[in-house]
């Protein structure tokens, strides 16, 4: 900044914009664990201190907006609008409070703060916005239309900003069996929930796994699937085991592996797969790698029952003609066929009466 005061306008502007981008990103880069600069087992910042201070910021500059507005009270001036523009105010800064001062984990370990401070610039200048437009909202000589849109920019700007905050949010209402009893009628145990996860190595997917429990609300996850091979998927599979073994993970999955590469992680490791997620359809019946799963006690799953409608599958003239046969479509058939496989079907579809 200071280098670029000596230099030509042009030069010295693009190099003050690069330093104050630098000064930005930076800090998320050089404070993150995972790139290397910090240990994993160092606190990077007092959390809660800096969301104490985010949170004075922003007090602070909604009592600037109050006195931005303070002229739509004045007498010659107050009127019914003049109180909703109150409430407008007052009601963003309910949201604000209730989001960053209430649902905020303060007490999180492992963390840089680098969202909270990154996700408070478009709070910043949203609010700021706000005011502005406030401000001159209804004078003469302004332009109406241009400060409503500056309006509704700086609240969209200003929820922005507050909502991207959840990612620090309490696991203070976790979906326990009562919950889930009275709010779907069944407790939890009825509900089988399956989610994915990326072939991420062992330290990324034991947060990953602690994560998905945040984001699903619950104490375990019925069916955790490795999502595909790549990298080191050995690593992420002991990480699962350790998450099975803890009570977290009732049965692990796995997806789009070659017969190799489950032999290897039955040689290797003590909990074997529950289910292994493959492409099978009437067009690659995957014979011989259902047969080894069928010895070794591993349920088969098709991601593709209707081949991801190639090969002309819904009007297929041998599949219909069965179909016909017992007057049923030929995606019916298809599904009786992997039925009677032994295979679990997972059919997609958009249609609702398709659907039931």
């Amino acid at each position: 900044m200071f280098v670029s005061i000596f230099l030509p306008y042009q030069f010295g502007l693009i190099l003050a914009v690069s330093g104050v981008l630098l000064t930005w990103i930076l800090p998320g880069i050089l404070t993150n664990p995972k790139q290397g600069h910090v240990s994993e087992k160092t606190r990077a910042i007092n959390f809660p201190h800096l969301v104490e201070r985010l949170l004075l910021l922003v007090i602070i500059t909604f009592g600037e907006m109050i006195i931005g507005i303070a002229p739509y009270f004045s007498v010659d001036n107050l009127s019914v609008a003049s109180f909703l523009i109150f409430i407008i105010v007052t009601n963003l800064f309910m949201i604000y409070i209730v989001e960053i001062d209430h649902m905020i984990d303060v007490n999180q370990d492992r963390v840089t703060g680098n969202g909270a401070i990154y996700y408070h610039y478009p709070i910043f200048l949203g609010l700021s916005l706000i005011t502005v437009s406030l401000s001159f909202l209804g004078n003469q000589v302004a332009n109406n239309l241009f400060l409503v849109c500056l309006l509704y920019l700086g609240i969209l700007l200003m929820l922005f900003g507050v909502f991207a905050h959840q990612h620090y949010n309490k696991s203070s209402h976790p979906f326990t069996n009562k919950l889930y009893w009275v709010e779907f009628g069944v407790p939890r145990e009825d509900f089988f929930i399956t989610t994915k996860l990326a072939t991420s190595g062992y330290r990324v997917t034991k947060a990953q796994i602690v994560q998905a429990l945040k984001n699903l609300q619950t104490d375990y996850i019925d069916l955790m699937l490795i999502h595909w091979v790549v990298s080191d998927y050995e690593g992420t599979y002991q990480a699962l085991q350790e998450a099975y073994q803890a009570g977290q993970l009732k049965a692990i999955g796995l997806s789009d592996f070659n017969q190799e590469q489950i032999k290897g992680i039955l040689a290797k490791f003590s909990v074997k797969p529950a289910l292994l997620q493959n492409e099978m359809h009437v067009f690659q019946q995957q014979v011989a790698m259902r047969q080894f799963f069928h010895e070794n006690d591993i349920q088969f799953e098709s991601w593709a029952p209707f081949g991801e409608g190639k090969e002309n599958i819904f009007n297929h003239p041998l599949l219909t003609t069965i179909g016909s046969q017992y007057h049923k479509t030929a995606a019916q058939v298809i599904l009786r066929f992997l039925l009677q496989e032994g295979v679990v079907a997972i059919p997609k579809s958009a249609n609702s009466e398709r659907m039931k």
